[in-house]
């Protein structure tokens, strides 16, 4: 029954072995540098001083990662859950990115509103033309 579905309409998902795989990295990644802190190992990457928003960019790269899957899966057609997904984790990821290289919000935000009305463009101009 789910064969006779439009790719973009079936409800399958790709299997969770990527995402295992980058979360069971990060994880350990995380734990290691923890550890060779505790055990008085002086590793400070002054970069991640807001290491925290890591859990901002992880879940963004990973909504990226789906929204390219589908690209593929489906050509060069992606519904407006995937456009609106695409913007989600471009909106994460650019607050992590903020957060980690403890960038000034008050020279970056335009870049929100840059990709809001591109989103807004794009969806605009997809539905005039189906």
């Amino acid at each position: 029954m789910n064969d006779s579905l439009p790719p973009n309409e079936r409800g399958d998902r790709p299997s969770g072995a990527n995402g295992a795989l980058w979360g069971g990295l990060a994880l350990l990644l995380i734990g290691a540098y923890f550890l060779a802190e505790n055990l008085g190992l002086n590793i400070h990457l002054e970069f991640l001083e807001n290491w925290w928003a890591i859990f901002i960019l992880i879940p963004g790269v990973m909504i990226l990662w789906r929204v390219f899957q589908a690209y593929r899966a489906e050509g060069s057609t992606t519904s407006r859950h995937w456009r609106n997904q695409l913007v989600m984790g471009l909106l994460m990821v650019f607050a992590a990115v903020v957060f980690l290289l403890n960038l000034s919000w008050s020279i970056f935000w335009p870049f929100l509103l840059i990709i809001g009305g591109l989103a807004f463009l794009f969806n605009a101009t997809r539905q005039r033309d189906q």
